[in-house]
């Protein structure tokens, strides 16, 4: 029994030598000040890819069908946005669908209501005054659309909307998707 007391007994100073190791100073020998904890560096932030002060440059494809029942009519655009605000901004675009007579066959002023809901994908609406030049019309419109950045400088989108003239006599369904390069 006095065995077991006896080992139970080193055992137990072993470890506490172990866990506790013994300073040792020498008289008039100046112990070095502890060494200064390293600050902590916290985990750099994900890349927030919709800000407010951006400025975008769109160049798309458009699908218009006159009068929502007409023949379907193709053409193209290009077109410039900022973003006052990460979720508000304000745009203007010029499309053209045929070579036949301007360049140009309508331009578009937009307030554009964006939500960033997740890291790379937004959805958006917006509502727009339009004017068609070779009809001389000048109307307004509505839609929505989303919006995916594959970094923060490319992202492709994809909108629909509805326009109607003035007069009330001339409503569309507009589809554009595109491209849209971020500054």
């Amino acid at each position: 029994m006095k065995i077991i007391l006896s080992i139970i007994g080193l055992a137990v100073a072993f470890i506490a030598c172990a866990a506790e190791p013994a300073k040792k100073e020498h008289p008039g020998q100046k112990t070095a000040p502890a060494a200064a904890a390293a600050p902590v560096v916290a985990a750099p932030e994900k890349p927030l890819f919709f800000n407010a002060g951006e400025f975008n440059v769109d160049a798309f494809g458009v699908l218009s069908r006159p009068d929502l029942t007409g023949a379907p009519v193709w053409g193209g655009g290009a077109g410039l946005n900022y973003f006052v605000t990460k979720g508000l901004g304000v745009g203007a675009r010029g499309i053209s669908y045929d070579n036949n007579g301007l360049f140009v066959d309508e331009v578009e002023a937009r307030i554009i209501f964006r939500a960033p809901l997740w890291d790379r994908i937004a959805p958006y609406g917006y509502v727009a005054g339009v004017y068609a030049f070779e009809s001389e019309r000048a109307g307004a419109g509505a839609g929505g659309g989303v919006e995916f950045r594959f970094n923060r400088m490319i992202a492709a989108f994809g909108e629909t909307g509805i326009r109607v003239s003035a007069e009330g006599q001339h409503d569309e369904w507009q589809t554009s998707a595109g491209i849209r390069l971020v500054f």
